[in-house]
């Protein structure tokens, strides 16, 4: 009997598909970013000019649309490019991002010569021939409601979501082809969320993000 509850144990362990927390952080680059994001949603929160101005200090939109979106952040460059293979699969909760905050660096310098009013603005195209730390997309979620976008890859995965100020956010990814679902939860939600797996095989995966808060809101979504 001893041997079979253990047996069990070992099997739980072992299967992908239970992983429900992790350890594994996120890649420098993309914790630079997520901090970035993270400060912009605060300043813009407490109407602090100065603290955003801060995050763009070592900004340069003509370089930032010549290199295809080298973002220069605490002395780093974070080469950004959009999300592509990026996919709406139940968007039933989503919402216009009219009036909602984006994070892309080119927005925040445009919504801080207007005194932090919202703007409308079309998303750079950021093009790249060579390499990239992060690929993001925004999207807005209605209060309460919850999104399920779909994208594919493998190797090793990273993914983290910010909510624009005011906002909370849970984050799930389902992978079934490789058997992994991690996510990122708590009862309230969290200002932002991440998660991090690995996909030995080419395969879609399903991120799940919920708006537990209030109000609605826009977040980023970043992969590396």
């Amino acid at each position: 009997m001893k041997t079979f509850f253990t047996l069990c144990i070992i099997v739980l362990c072992a299967c992908p598909a239970c992983m429900r927390a992790q350890t594994t952080r996120l890649s420098p680059k993309m914790e630079l970013f997520k901090e970035y994001c993270l400060k912009v949603r605060e300043g813009v929160g407490s109407q602090d000019i100065a603290a955003i101005e801060d995050c763009l200090k070592e900004f340069n939109q003509k370089t930032y649309q010549a290199t295809g979106g080298n973002f220069v952040y605490n002395g780093q460059t974070i080469a950004l490019m959009k999300y592509d293979r990026f996919y709406d699969v139940d968007t039933q909760a989503s919402v216009p991002m009219d009036g909602h905050l984006k994070f892309d660096p080119a927005y925040v310098d445009t919504l801080l010569a207007t005194d932090l009013q919202p703007i409308a603005l079309e998303e750079p195209t950021l093009l790249r021939n060579d390499g990239y730390d992060c690929k993001y997309i925004h999207r807005a979620i209605a209060a309460g409601g919850k999104c399920v976008y779909k994208s594919k890859g493998s190797g090793p995965k990273e993914l983290f979501v910010v909510a624009e100020n005011g906002g909370m956010v849970n984050l799930t990814v389902k992978d079934p082809k490789n058997k992994v679902e991690v996510k990122d939860v708590s009862p309230s939600g969290k200002p932002s969320a991440e998660v991090v797996w690995s996909m030995p095989r080419f395969s879609d995966y399903n991120i799940e993000v919920e708006n537990t808060s209030d109000q609605d809101i826009s977040v980023i979504i970043v992969t590396n």
